[in-house]
């Protein structure tokens, strides 16, 4: 088996249950994360905020929906958002600062789509997976301004009934 073959075979078994890896025996698996509405209306908050460039303090001034669930940090994997890199003399692994990248400032304006999946292992990007969603499409009833709104809060989907 040449190394190829052997590292195709391992992404097979990483991207369905995971399993040991027949080299280093260490566990791995693939996890497939999706744009959800707390995720998308970060980004659009995110990218108003930072739209000249500048890098906001998120933990600082971030609204509240968005620092409790900190998921709009995830759509750096979809090159949406960026980090600033750690801060120097400092005790902090990173520095709290973010902004959107000029694809998010796109996205988040509804000018372009992006993949609605990433597969990730070992906190790397090792695939995408479709359909294409447009940021409208990743929030019920779109609303620049409502997301912009202090006591803006992501709504909870409706469940269908049985």
């Amino acid at each position: 088996m040449t190394l190829e073959e052997a590292r195709e075979a391992w992404a097979k078994i990483a991207k369905s249950d995971g399993g040991d890896c027949p080299c280093c025996d260490r566990f791995g698996k693939w996890y497939r994360r999706g744009i959800n509405r707390t995720m998308a209306a970060g980004v659009v908050w995110l990218a108003v905020m930072s739209a000249d460039g500048e890098w906001i303090e998120v933990p600082k001034k971030g609204p509240r929906w968005m620092i409790a669930s900190n998921q709009f940090t995830t759509m750096r994997w979809w090159g949406l958002v960026e980090r600033n890199l750690p801060m120097p003399d400092e005790d902090k692994k990173f520095s709290g600062f973010w902004r959107a990248t000029e694809l998010g400032i796109k996205w988040s304006k509804g000018e372009i789509k992006v993949p609605k999946y990433v597969w990730t292992y070992n906190n790397t990007v090792m695939e995408f997976e479709g359909p294409m969603v447009l940021v409208s499409e990743c929030l019920e009833n779109f609303s620049y301004k409502e997301v912009m709104d202090a006591s803006y809060e992501p709504r909870k989907p409706k469940k269908k009934e049985e």
